[in-house]
């Protein structure tokens, strides 16, 4: 729609204002799943929790990091329950990792979806349960 007349411009502005969603905060998201396991996550995926995700509202302190030729990798470790509190383990060892894969596959949780890297495309670097 072209508006012809300058006279309608702030009227439409303010019924824009108005009819515009607000942004939620990062406390009114919803968990996607029960638990989220997440390892290798680029700058980006890393910034995008911290945004988005409850209970990520600063940068976790202590976190692995693995540089790559692609840049610096993140290992990240989130669970969520019924409260939508998440929680962060970092720097997990492959047995810590290992036993957190068993723990979960025995209470029923399976992996959902994975990213595979472009070096080893069979090695999953990301799951959610």
């Amino acid at each position: 729609m072209v508006l012809k007349h300058r006279a309608f411009v702030p009227i439409t502005c303010l019924l824009m204002m108005v009819l515009l969603p607000v942004p939620r905060s990062a406390a009114d998201v919803d968990c996607p799943d029960p638990r989220t396991y997440s390892k290798d996550l680029t700058e980006a995926e890393l910034e995008f929790l911290v945004a988005f995700l409850p209970g990520f509202d600063k940068m976790p302190d202590t976190i692995t990091v693995l540089d790559t030729a692609k840049g610096p990798i993140y290992q990240l470790v989130t669970t969520c329950d019924d409260q939508n509190d998440w929680v962060f383990q970092a720097g997990m060892t492959s047995a810590e990792y290992q036993d957190f894969f068993d723990e979960n596959a025995a209470e029923g949780y399976r992996p959902t979806s994975w990213r595979s890297t472009a070096i080893i495309r069979t090695r999953p670097t990301s799951q959610s349960w």
